[in-house]
């Protein structure tokens, strides 16, 4: 008997590994460990398969559904860019989007990466500088603010931070936060409820349940700010007194980084925010399928890509102020290459930025020459668009 058990697991297991190897749609890193826990471990590797891997319970699967329904919301703005990319590349006058084509081409297709621009990027090393920024900024805020944080303490800056969303809800603003159960496990429920009270809205990224412990595999680390859908923060400093460095049990200094960006690039962050709150819906309401998930978004939910707003020639000062037409899709930003790239490195060296020195554009070209590769040195780094908070 116990010989039929033996050879039945072992069969068993290398049905798993089969699966794993030809049907497991992860990339091949993680296939590779899989396996070595599944040839390793047979038992147990196929007890953390079923657990963990997301293919055997539905919550993780309708959340990845929803995932995809946003790549298909914008699924024909990458068709735009696409055509208007390779029609004429060589008569694209801007040298970076023109370096990178097949970069970007690539992005578009295959890694549904919109290509966005970066008028402004701040970078903050220090999270004193960070916090007192984003303070202003929430308080300038006139129409919505979307946060998402894996961790979000009920401290000196926690409190801080949601007196001024709980005003701003009163006042009329679209307030919506989502900190993720697992992360912010320490802080009380109530907390939270608050901003629900003051007509915000706050939710547990896949909140854990008694007697359903697999949701506590997936859990959202995003740290991310959207500010009036215009200007946005992002980088690995969470919500907490030991980010500012003012809890004593945290030494020696916490050091993290963050960006503060605007143009089109933040429409790219908001649709990741939206993407991770409507997917909470398609999870709590067991949706089934992408065109199902579809009813949790907006029909307005492309249009933040916002196409031809500024009217006329004008050129590039950096701050989002670039010249448009009423034709133009994509004219009004200074396009950058694929994925928000921030031109510019942490450690002082040379940058590749789009927002200063741009030419303005025509209205029968999408793409004037607004971010010409510059190079950034020391001195110019205060009056550049890449501004450095140390």
């Amino acid at each position: 008997m116990a010989r039929i058990i033996f050879y039945s697991a072992q069969a068993i297991n290398i049905l798993f590994v089969i699966f794993v190897l030809f049907f497991e749609r992860k990339e091949s890193t993680r296939r590779f460990i899989w396996i070595l826990l599944l040839l390793i471990f047979p038992v147990g590797g196929m007890v953390l398969y079923i657990l963990f891997s997301g293919n055997f319970f539905t919550g993780t699967k309708r959340m990845h559904e929803v995932k995809q329904t946003a790549q298909q919301l914008t699924k024909e703005v990458r068709r735009e860019q696409k055509a208007t990319l390779t029609q004429s590349p060589s008569n694209i006058p801007n040298p970076v989007i023109k370096e990178f084509l097949p970069l970007i081409t690539m992005n578009l297709m295959e890694g549904k990466s919109l290509l966005v621009s970066t008028d402004t990027a701040i970078l903050y090393t220090r999270g004193e500088d960070f916090f007192n920024d984003l303070c202003q900024e929430l308080e300038s805020a006139k129409v919505s603010i979307f946060m998402e944080y894996f961790i979000f303490h009920k401290d000196n800056i926690g409190k801080r931070i949601m007196e001024i969303l709980c005003r701003k809800a009163r006042e009329g603003v679209d307030v919506k936060l989502i900190y993720d159960d697992l992360g912010s496990i320490a802080t009380p429920r109530r907390f939270f409820r608050q901003l629900n009270k003051a007509g915000g809205e706050a939710r547990p990224f896949f909140q854990i349940r008694i007697g359903l412990p697999l949701t506590l595999n997936y859990r959202n680390h995003r740290k991310l700010t959207v500010i009036d859908s215009d200007r946005a923060f992002i980088g690995g400093i969470n919500i907490g007194d030991e980010y500012e460095n003012k809890n004593k049990r945290f030494k020696p200094m916490w050091r993290d980084t963050v960006v503060r960006l605007t143009g089109s690039s933040v429409l790219t962050l908001q649709i990741n925010f939206l993407s991770d709150w409507y997917s909470i819906d398609a999870w709590n309401k067991h949706t089934k399928g992408i065109e199902e998930a579809k009813k949790y978004f907006p029909s307005s939910f492309t249009d933040f890509f916002v196409r031809a707003d500024v009217g006329g020639e004008t050129g590039g000062n950096g701050n989002g102020e670039t010249g448009g037409s009423t034709e133009n899709p994509y004219g009004n930003r200074g396009v950058a290459v694929s994925g928000a790239d921030v031109g510019g490195a942490i450690d002082g060296g040379t940058g590749n930025s789009n927002a200063n020195g741009g030419v303005g554009g025509s209205t029968e070209n999408p793409y004037a020459n607004r971010g010409a590769k510059q190079e950034v040195s020391a001195k110019e780094k205060k009056e550049h668009s890449l501004k450095f908070r140390k």
